[in-house]
């Protein structure tokens, strides 16, 4: 069996938000929450889902193409 870790932390998030040039409140937007659990994220005061960090890597994957 394979398995792959995603890397969730705030700092790898961070990172994913300056590639792709969206602000904290433009994350809650995409990814349907208030703002303050992106900000919760990114401070690291709450866990980064999976489904976050996959879907900034898609957006990413598209300003690529």
């Amino acid at each position: 069996m394979i398995t792959t870790r995603i890397n969730t932390s705030p700092e790898h998030l961070k990172h994913l938000l300056r590639e792709i040039n969206l602000t904290t409140d433009q994350l809650a937007t995409e990814a349907g929450v208030h703002r303050t659990s992106a900000y919760a994220w990114t401070s690291g005061r709450a866990q980064v889902p999976v489904s976050v960090i996959r879907m900034l890597e898609l957006m990413k994957d598209r300003q690529n193409d």
